[in-house]
């Protein structure tokens, strides 16, 4: 009682007269400050308030300041963290920081450590106040300095003061196209002997040695499922030959499996030919812009993309300290930059991580950012990210990750539902809307995700091949999928009632649900999914896709409709899939292939589905011949139907199979418009088919990222 007394002695004595006084007339821990939200009165006995006229000097405990202008909200949150940290060294947790509209401008992160924890019954919230909206901007705004170049609409500023390079821009709060050639579609990178990695051969005539060659920036798909931007050095016209200032990934002619080399070359003043495009000299520090169609950028707000992470909550489980029980409630997030050294850490604009449990991102709006949105980065135990939205992301909005090294894999049992996710990837296009990395026991529920350049949701394992022998020294090489499995935490996660549709936009060999490498030592679930409109036309556009060592996956009551391929088993051993509708599909709805790895047969399953109005015969197809290795031990008690043409079921290298199947009409709904309930008189009973009931698919609220919730 003692040390209480004195630490509450310290802060007093901190606070001035002025603020002590106010003490007297309200009791810090005792009763809600004025202005606390109504719905918070029976729960949270603390608060403390910020907003942008706030002053850091004041007790941060009224949520406006008082008449004489002496006392009122704090100006920022790192000032109500300290006061928080202050309180609670006195025994009595802060239960709000509640957070007035406006704009906060931030110059810097703002870090959580495990000294900002709350607990179970008192959690430390960061949350709107009730019906405003404020704004965290991680953006350079940029001074009225503008200069109309001599000819032409171009405008030029000088930024010798700038600490980072622009990469995105945004004219009133609309991002404008950082310039771009061609202005539209691609060119095509030409293979070099031996297939370097930082040159490639262009056509005669298709590019040129710019001046500012050297600004230049490569965006090209090394693979189809893989982009890369990359540095240019040089142009060279008359060995026609791009050379990179770094090195690709991949052979940047798209050379064998997964071809492309398909690229185009952004930040060169010749292509800034176009309102709103710009260009940057990282060496001259000027931007050259052509402004949008009636903007004066003089009068204009002209944000840069600016810090490359805006929040951070880090722990140390190394140390057992967690940060706990923290929660982010109804606030904005804008204008963070791209992906700095590290991306998981320093590429994302909250970033939770080394031992983060209990903690809740809810109710917020992720927009028009260069990084990632919410990442959860190792040791992230039990964490709720909910009814957020999502837009503008220019990596992967949601990512969940763990790796081998640095201490043991304990990511889990975290929650991703209710989420808006839509128009992201931006910046980096072979992205999902939600992706988990090395972690298990994890449920991704309820998200409606859409207008994406690649995957919906990716669940991701490992390899043999990729195996870091460093990881577990106890394992000798080689390595192979029976010795790394009990190593691989991938398992238990379940993934339901997402509606993901208009995906696989820009790259293919994805899907709407994506699985990888997934060999635990226990089942990951897909349920309950809505699965449309995936890719458009031929090629690998999967609504549901077990890659690469994917085992004992269970696919069960989900829809898949209109995609090149319903269904794709690619090296996927013991999956079961059940009790699915696949429809529409362009190209076949099963693509079943077995790999040079799989040594053993593979005997998944197939039962129970409904294979409806494919456009294309075989339903079921395969790019690999070798069918010694059984890649299904069943497939049976399907119901095949393309609209009365006979299906021959049971042929070739599926004989035996579908002994029980029909070749009959399912008889849904409605399937034309999207309902694919069965009927009474379904003949899928006979086979111990159920429908598939759709109305609990996608939000639950229907208003994820709209409607904060204030303190509650």
């Amino acid at each position: 009682m003692a040390d209480i007394m004195n630490t509450l002695t310290t802060y007093l004595k901190r606070l001035g007269h002025g603020a002590r006084l106010c003490l007297l007339f309200c009791p810090l821990f005792t009763v809600p400050a004025p202005g606390a939200p109504e719905q918070a009165v029976e729960t949270v006995k603390t608060y403390l308030y910020v907003a942008p006229q706030g002053n850091d000097q004041w007790t941060g405990l009224l949520g406006i300041a008082n008449k004489d202008q002496t006392n009122g909200p704090f100006a920022t949150v790192e000032r109500a963290l300290q006061a928080s940290r202050e309180v609670k060294a006195a025994g009595k947790p802060v239960s709000a920081i509640v957070i007035r509209g406006g704009l906060y401008p931030l110059g810097k992160a703002i870090k959580l450590t495990a000294d900002d924890s709350g607990t179970a019954d008192h959690p430390l919230k960061l949350v709107a106040y009730p019906g405003e909206k404020p704004v965290f901007d991680g953006g350079m705004k940029l001074p009225a300095t503008w200069r109309k170049e001599d000819q032409g609409p171009l405008w030029s500023i000088h930024l010798p003061d700038l600490t980072r390079p622009v990469e995105d821009l945004f004219v009133n709060g609309q991002k404008q196209p950082r310039a771009r050639f061609p202005r539209s579609g691609f060119l095509h990178a030409i293979a070099i002997k031996n297939q370097p990695t930082k040159k490639f051969a262009f056509k005669v005539g298709e590019l040129k040695a710019w001046p500012d060659a050297a600004n230049g920036v490569l965006l090209i798909k090394s693979r189809e499922w893989f982009n890369e931007t990359l540095p240019i050095q040089s142009i060279d016209e008359q060995s026609l030959t791009v050379t990179l200032a770094k090195a690709s990934q991949w052979s940047l002619a798209g050379d064998g499996e997964g071809k492309s080399g398909d690229y185009y070359i952004e930040n060169i003043r010749a292509a800034v030919d176009q309102p709103g495009a710009w260009c940057y000299d990282a060496k001259q520090r000027t931007l050259l812009l052509w402004p949008p169609a009636g903007a004066n950028p003089n009068q204009a707000e002209v944000v840069a993309g600016g810090l490359p992470l805006l929040f951070s909550a880090m722990g140390d489980v190394g140390n057992n300290r967690w940060v706990e029980h923290v929660v982010f409630d109804g606030l904005t997030f804008t204008h963070a930059g791209r992906c700095d050294t590290t991306p998981d850490l320093n590429g994302s604009v909250l970033c939770l991580g080394g031992g983060v449990r209990n903690c809740e991102v809810r109710n917020c709006l992720f927009t028009d950012s260069g990084g990632c949105g919410v990442v959860l980065w190792k040791e992230c135990q039990n964490n709720l990210i909910a009814g957020n939205e999502f837009t503008g992301i220019g990596e992967t909005p949601v990512k969940i990750t763990d790796y081998f090294g640095g201490g043991p894999l304990i990511s889990s049992g975290n929650v991703v539902e209710n989420n808006r996710i839509h128009r992201c990837g931006t910046v980096v296009r072979h992205i999902s809307g939600v992706e988990l990395i090395l972690t298990g026991h994890n449920r991704i529920a309820h998200n409606l995700i859409y207008d994406m350049p690649y995957t919906g949701i990716t669940v991701d394992g490992e390899r043999p091949e990729y195996w870091d022998k460093a990881a577990f020294p106890e394992l000798k090489p080689p390595f192979r999928a029976a010795t790394i499995k009990p190593f691989v935490p991938t398992l238990g996660n379940v993934i339901e009632f997402n509606h993901i549709h208009h995906i696989m936009q820009d790259s293919a060999d994805g899907g709407g649900i994506y699985l990888w490498g997934v060999m635990g030592n226990g089942a990951n679930i897909v349920r309950n999914n809505l699965v449309e409109h995936v890719g458009a036309g031929e090629g690998a556009y999967i609504g549901i896709y077990l890659d690469d060592y994917c085992e004992d996956v269970l696919v069960t009551d989900n829809v898949v409709n209109d995609s090149s391929f319903g269904l794709q088993l690619h090296g996927s051993p013991r999956d079961v899939v059940e009790n699915n509708v696949f429809a529409y599909s362009r190209q076949g709805d099963v693509f079943v292939q077995p790999e040079k790895y799989n040594t053993a047969p593979m005997e998944s399953v197939i039962r129970k589905n409904i294979f409806y109005q494919c456009a294309a015969q075989p339903i079921f197809n395969t790019s690999w011949a070798a069918w010694i290795r059984l890649p299904l031990s069943e497939c049976d008690h399907n119901i095949y139907w393309k609209n009365g043409k006979p299906v021959p079921l049971g042929k070739g290298v599926f004989g035996g199979f579908d002994q029980h199947s029909l070749v009959a009409d399912p008889k849904f709904e409605d399937a034309e418009h999207g309902n694919f309930r069965l009927k009474q008189d379904s003949p899928a009973a006979k086979l111990g088919i159920h429908s598939i009931d759709l109305r609990g698919v996608g939000l639950a609220s229907g208003t994820a990222g709209v409607t904060p919730a204030g303190a509650k």
